[in-house]
């Protein structure tokens, strides 16, 4: 019976820099949070949309792969909140510095339990960056088929 193997690593010394890129991305993002209304969301896409290259070199798809498994864990870590929204917003101007065009989504579910959820992610191509399983939601600013 094979065993199932973990996606690579990525060596240490793209890590590295990786975390300390992620660390300020995610600071920025928490400053710029404050700042965002959700009704500025649409405007902020179609900027990265604009900006965006129209392909992805390796170095941006790397990331790409990359942001999801590192976001969650420095999240943990940090002394300040660094939820959906502003793990969405780092990874945006994260990959749009790097010519990727990407989509902040905003979604709810409704819970007989717990009422009302809201939830962010970010949407680059048909991958889901930030946000993890986003099935039970469903979008109300942004659009899973924009990208």
């Amino acid at each position: 019976m094979p065993v199932e193997q973990s996606p690579p690593r990525p060596a240490v010394l793209v890590l590295v820099p990786a975390v300390i890129r992620a660390v300020f991305e995610l600071a920025r993002a928490r400053q710029q949070f404050g700042q965002l209304a959700a009704r500025n969301i649409p405007a902020r896409n179609a900027h990265f949309e604009t900006i965006s290259s129209g392909t992805a070199d390796e170095g941006a798809r790397r990331i790409a792969e990359l942001i999801p498994r590192l976001f969650p864990r420095l999240a943990k870590l940090l002394p300040w909140r660094a939820d959906c929204l502003v793990q969405a917003i780092a990874a945006q101007n994260w990959l749009g510095s790097m010519g990727q065009a990407s989509a902040i989504v905003l979604g709810a579910k409704n819970t007989d339990s717990q009422g009302f959820g809201a939830h962010a992610w970010l949407i680059c191509g048909d991958k889901i960056i930030t946000g993890g399983d986003v099935a039970p939601y469903t979008a109300f600013i942004g659009d899973n088929s924009q990208m």
